[in-house]
Formats: structure tokens, C-alpha cells, sequence
């Protein structure tokens, strides 16, 4: 009687431990990598594009004193150091593209660093007694190097300001440690070049 009562019981916790393993089989195939998988990747892109905006939402708000800044070296164009310099427009916007790649973060405390993938001039024009230099600029970077980035770019001199600005997010990074973002960033930048004595730009 004891070895019948054994033997069911045993058969009992086989049926149940087998109903469980079943489970967690059908959990790990289905729920988790349909389910609960995606709602955890998004998840974590909303805080990192929560992170992101608030990031540019301080250099956003650092933008009006650059704006005054400009103004100011509109108003003033021999303030020293704020302008680019160069005989001519074009050696102008050379060094525009070239300090869009100095003062990129390649050394970023986490993430992905910055990279330019191109620079394109467009058109110069007047704007009082100085010349407006403008260069279109297409960078890839993570969020952290975004952020000093953009900050590098309108904060240090000669000074420049971001006109405009696209970010779009690309596919992930899978590496052996944390996902990598990366964010594909299009921005126009603009400097001011003083007119140089004896010469007038069309």
C-alpha cells in the first residue's frame, strides 16, 4: 500500500514538475522574445531618449546667450577671437569645417564617440559689415559625446551657432558589453568672418 501511495505521489510531482518545465518552455519561446522582450528594449530607449533630451534641453537653453553673443560680435566685429579668420570666404569656411572636426567628442566618459561623416559649404552672404559663413555638417555620435559636442561648438571661440539641427536614431550596436546607441545627426553651423581691409565679398 505504502509503494502504491509512493508511486502516486511520485507520479504527481512528475506530472507537475513536467507542467512547469512545459511553462517555462513555452515562456522562454514565445512570451519573453514576442512580449516581454520588446516591452524592455522600449522601455530602456525611453530613458535613453529621456536622457538625450533633457541633455539638449540645457543646450537649448544656452543657446539664446550664444545668439547674444553673435549679436554682439555683429555689433562689434573686432572683437578679438570671437570671429573666424582668413583672407577670403573660402578660407573661412575651411576653418569652419575643420573646428566642426576638433571639436568633436571622440572621448566620450560612456557610449559611442563622434564621428563627421561630411561637410558641405553653402553660400556666403552679408550680414551688416561681416561675412556669413554657413557649413552643412553630418555626424554620427552617441548621446554623452553629442551633448559636449553641440556645447564645444557654440561655446568656445571663434564662436558659432547651431542654425538647425535633425537627429534621428540608428539600429543598435550589439557589443560584448552594454547596447551602444547611435544617433545620425544633420546641423548647420554658422560663423561670422570680418571683412578684411581692402577687400569686399559679393
Amino acid at each position: 500500500m505504502n509503494a502504491i501511495k509512493l508511486s502516486a505521489n511520485f507520479s504527481r510531482f512528475s506530472a507537475v514538475a513536467l507542467t512547469v518545465a512545459l511553462l517555462i518552455l513555452v515562456y522562454g519561446l514565445t512570451i519573453h522574445p514576442w512580449f516581454v522582450e520588446p516591452m524592455l528594449q522600449i522601455n530602456e530607449e525611453e530613458a535613453l531618449l529621456l536622457t538625450s533630451y533633457q541633455r539638449f534641453t540645457r543646450l537649448e537653453a544656452q543657446r539664446e546667450a550664444v545668439k547674444m553673443r553673435l549679436d554682439a560680435v555683429t555689433e562689434s566685429p573686432l572683437a578679438e577671437g570671437s570671429l573666424l579668420t582668413g583672407p577670403s570666404p573660402e578660407a573661412a569656411q575651411a576653418q569652419l569645417m575643420q573646428l566642426v572636426v576638433d571639436r568633436v567628442d571622440l572621448q566620450p566618459g560612456s557610449g559611442l564617440p563622434c564621428s563627421v561623416l561630411n561637410r558641405v559649404p553653402k553660400p556666403v552672404t552679408k550680414q551688416g559689415q561681416l561675412s556669413r559663413i554657413v557649413v552643412d555638417a553630418e555626424l554620427e555620435c552617441g548621446p554623452q559625446a553629442l551633448a559636449t559636442t553641440l556645447h564645444r561648438l557654440e561655446s568656445e571661440a571663434p564662436f558659432l551657432l547651431v542654425e538647425t539641427m535633425d537627429i534621428r536614431r540608428l539600429a543598435q550596436e550589439q557589443t560584448d558589453g552594454p547596447t551602444l546607441h547611435r544617433l545620425a545627426i544633420n546641423v548647420q553651423l554658422v560663423g561670422y568672418l570680418g571683412q578684411v581691409e581692402g577687400q569686399s565679398y559679393e
